[in-house]
């Protein structure tokens, strides 16, 4: 990529970047670009309906086949942001939908995100339970 090294390590594709003034040099896993580039595919303001399944479905399957998602997001604060602000937001725009796939691979996803890394969402947890509640009871 540019103004950066793209590395593979054995089975792990590592990303190194470097800060603007090029005096520090930092190593994240692919996974942290790829959770964000998915996250910013799932915003429903920005894509149509079509790319937003898309990336809940490529969501899905990298949230289930994580091996340890909690360790992961400990060991790299950058992809924990992602999960938490990006992800999340989305998210809860798309559990909105009253298209019933969109809906249906959100909670999905929603259920993947918060069984890997519960300890971290609780905040994310309370706003979606309540903005679930609160569109029930508006119904």
């Amino acid at each position: 990529p540019p103004g950066g090294v793209h590395e593979e390590n054995g089975m792990t594709s590592t990303i190194i970047t470097s800060s603007p003034d090029c005096s520090q040099l930092t190593e994240e896993p692919a996974l942290v670009a790829i959770m964000h580039r998915l996250a910013a595919l799932a915003d429903p303001l920005r894509q149509d309906n079509s790319i937003c399944i898309l990336a809940l479905t490529l969501l899905n399957i990298a949230l289930e086949t994580m091996s340890d998602v909690d360790a992961l997001s400990v060991q790299f604060p950058r992809l924990l942001s992602v999960m938490q602000n990006d992800l999340c937001r989305n998210l809860l725009r798309l559990s909105t939908s009253q298209d019933l796939s969109i809906l249906g691979l959100t909670l999905r996803v929603i259920f993947n995100l918060f069984n890997g890394i519960k300890d971290h969402l609780k905040v994310q947890l309370e706003v979606f339970i309540t903005s679930v509640h609160l569109r029930i009871l508006s119904s």
